[in-house]
């Protein structure tokens, strides 16, 4: 690995919030109610998992957020930027299990079930650590806003 490598995968950045966009306001998914949703859909979706893994299946209250985008259509986003449209009824998510992160299809019935009044501007709900993720809040920001140009 060269320093300049090094360097960027060891660097923060620094004060990186105040030079993001705000204004696309998410609902944040409560945790605690969505957990024993996600764990129900692996043990019915994902047959090679083990109990034990899907029973450590978590997800975290402020790691998950609900913004409307394009005619109030629904996407989650996590708290690095990533997140999925809604489609066929359900929104794919990302949910931790052990040490690895599983993408699951979770009904948006159930996503708003567990969503709560508390809003928080993606902004400050997406981590701030580098580049990548200052362009996920980037994508999302100009989606929620209807500026997005691919």
């Amino acid at each position: 690995m060269n320093p300049t490598t090094a360097q960027r995968k060891t660097t923060r950045t620094v004060g990186a919030k105040e030079g993001r966009p705000l204004g696309a306001i998410a609902h944040i998914i409560d945790g605690d109610v969505l957990t024993p949703v996600a764990r129900k859909i692996l043990a019915a979706t994902r047959p090679e998992l083990s109990p034990m893994l899907i029973d450590t299946v978590n997800v975290e209250k402020r790691e998950q957020y609900l913004i409307a985008i394009e005619d109030n259509r629904p996407a989650a986003v996590n708290d690095e930027g990533v997140g999925c449209f809604a489609t066929d009824g359900t929104i794919g998510m990302w949910v931790c299990a052990a040490f690895e992160r599983i993408a699951i299809d979770v009904p948006i019935d159930d996503i708003v079930a567990a969503t709560t009044d508390e809003t928080i501007d993606l902004a400050d709900g997406i981590r701030v650590f580098g580049a990548r993720l200052d362009s996920n809040h980037f994508q999302w920001y100009t989606t929620y806003t209807g500026t997005y140009q691919p």
